[in-house]
């Protein structure tokens, strides 16, 4: 299928499903001009998921965000920005799975990192032809095998980097005809010589013997070249740096170009919030950063002073249990409590600070808990034990106040962009877990508070997932939510 119309004229037709691929559907649509210039084979298995298709849009147009945005995807982008704006990346999470778009806005190839080799000049004062393969357009046989010979010559430093598998690929569409016009391109263009051209002619014909001498080939691509040997070497140290700096503060190496959402996942005891933020995180690190930071109230996570308080409390409170609790250890325990409470939430709003602080650097934040007055991880169970208390009037009210202290400076931290509430029934924790008399109480208790709180579950930004059937199914749900709370945030 030749490109004879206007793009996405010849599927005007087709009906491409409401999936990760209606991205390509979308820019038919709204008129921009696109094709998938390497690695083509990719789009076939394009649905199954985990997949990267590398897609040029020679010229940027301002709405491309806004159309992938709509299509799912947000816009990402590495923490060192090493190509500028010539590459982009796109990213949509999908049912547990991601679908990566590299869009280039120049044919950049060479190493890794560096991409010292512009194509450009290939096509110069040509447009590339392109056809339709899956429902996606991509470049035509013989611009796919041009851009895979310079490819696989400019990637290769040294022999040991010629791969076997790269040749293979280009052979399965090299037949003589197409060499023949790809190897004339390459003398118009290049200056390519003779041998050079039978050499390439040679191996991609069948021929493994000999296949590190493609090497030698590289310096005929001087003409191709957009950084020299030191400038090239200089970025790829810095790009390697980056990585390896974000990878020792467990980040990957790519952020979101924006604000990203900060995910809140609440449950009782027992409900999967672990398990879920932990394979949530396992999801969404294997191509963006993402931080996740548990709020909840145990020691490990207790600061100094939170330490120091504890104790304290603790001392005073065994004391008032010996002595009968009268009047006056009374008004100490509550007082040494109210300190403890304020202290747990300053370490929670500092935890809830620092996740802000990584969202304003377009890194996906997921809180394990989340405190919320009249529900969890906050004073609240507790203050209700203060009428009946061994206090004086003058004490409770100044517990009171103290109280709505702790409250006000919770509330500051506002609440989250995403609220995830797994529910779990109290029967299947029970299977998944022995709990003694006390544990079982507990659920039980903050089971009816959540059962009581009234949540806004019309809003796009509050999730009940329910834990209690399959969990894939669980966790698809979650991440699909992410992913549309992320795109929210690029708007």
């Amino acid at each position: 299928m030749s490109d004879s119309k206007l793009p996405g004229a010849s599927l005007g037709d087709e009906q491409l499903p409401d999936g990760p691929r209606i991205a390509f559907k979308l820019l038919d649509n709204a008129g921009i001009w696109y094709a998938v210039w390497k690695d083509v084979t990719e789009v076939e298995r394009f649905d199954e998921g985990d997949c990267e298709l590398d897609v040029y849009i020679d010229d940027a147009p301002d709405h491309l965000e806004v159309v992938l945005r709509h299509a799912g995807y947000a816009r990402y982008q590495n923490w060192w920005n090493p190509h500028r704006d010539l590459i982009e990346h796109y990213i949509r999470f999908h049912n547990g799975q991601y679908f990566h778009l590299h869009v280039h806005h120049a044919l950049l190839t060479g190493d890794h990192f560096a991409k010292e080799f512009n194509l450009a000049y290939l096509f110069q004062e040509e447009s590339i032809a392109r056809t339709v393969r899956n429902g996606i357009w991509v470049v035509d046989e013989q611009s796919e095998l041009l851009i895979g010979v310079v490819r696989l010559i400019a990637k290769s430093q040294t022999p040991e980097q010629i791969h076997p598998s790269e040749v293979q690929r280009l052979r399965v569409i090299a037949t003589e005809e197409l060499l023949d016009r790809v190897i004339a391109r390459l003398v118009t263009r290049l200056g390519l010589g003779k041998s050079a051209g039978e050499l390439i002619k040679c191996h991609l014909m069948g021929s493994n013997e000999g296949l590190e001498q493609l090497v030698t080939l590289r310096g005929s691509l001087h003409k191709l070249r957009e950084l020299g040997p030191l400038r090239a070497l200089v970025k790829r140290l810095f790009c390697w740096l980056e990585v390896s700096w974000h990878h020792r503060r467990s980040l990957a190496n790519k952020r979101h170009c924006g604000s990203t959402p900060t995910v809140a996942i609440i449950g009782v005891d027992g409900s999967g919030k672990s398990t879920l933020a932990d394979n949530l995180c396992t999801v969404l690190k294997r191509k963006v950063s993402c931080r996740r930071i548990y709020l909840g109230g145990n020691r490990r996570t207790y600061g100094v002073l939170t330490w120091l308080w504890l104790v304290t409390f603790l001392i005073f409170s065994a004391g008032a249990r010996a002595t009968g609790l009268d009047t006056f250890l009374a008004d100490w325990v509550w007082a040494l409590w109210l300190r403890l409470e304020e202290a747990k939430a300053g370490d929670r709003i500092r935890r809830i600070r620092l996740g802000r602080r990584l969202q304003a650097n377009g890194v996906i934040v997921i809180y394990e808990r989340y405190p919320m007055w009249n529900l969890f991880d906050v004073p609240y169970l507790w203050a209700n034990g203060l009428e009946v208390a061994q206090l004086t009037e003058r004490s409770k009210a100044r517990v009171k106040t103290r109280l709505q202290r702790v409250r006000a400076s919770l509330d500051n931290t506002g609440p989250p962009d995403l609220l995830v509430i797994v529910d779990t029934r109290l029967e299947h924790i029970e299977a998944r877990r022995d709990l003694n008399r006390a544990e079982l109480a507990d659920i039980t208790q903050k089971q009816r508070l959540l059962d009581e709180f009234t949540f806004d579950d019309d809003s796009d930004n509050v999730v009940r997932a329910n834990n209690d059937r399959d969990f894939s199914a669980l966790l698809n749900t979650v991440t699909n939510a992410v992913n549309r709370a992320t795109c929210s945030s690029s708007s």
